[in-house]
């Protein structure tokens, strides 16, 4: 019990990374409206992208070989297809 308990903890930790890597690069876009010098701007943006790559491959890491396999199956020509498929059935 005690086992699974820990793996569910990484798995949530190593979820909510990969979320807030892509929070991380979200929040890039509202760098140049922020209102900052130039050169602090630069810095928040080389931090925000410093701390969304961390985030992500540490998370990576955590996940480790489910992570990869389940990225590697998104973008396999057969998928894509269904996919395709999926949205042209949507639109009849």
């Amino acid at each position: 019990m005690e086992r699974t308990n820990q793996e569910a903890l990484k798995k949530r930790i190593g979820v909510l990374l990969i979320v807030l890597s892509f929070a991380f690069y979200g929040i890039l876009l509202l760098v140049p409206f922020a209102p900052f010098s130039a050169g602090r701007k630069a810095i928040l943006f080389s931090v925000l992208v410093i701390l969304g790559e961390a985030s992500f491959w540490i998370a990576s890491l955590i996940l480790g070989k489910e992570l990869i396999t389940k990225s590697k199956n998104i973008f396999r020509r057969e998928r894509l297809k269904d996919i395709l498929k999926m949205r042209r059935g949507l639109g009849k």
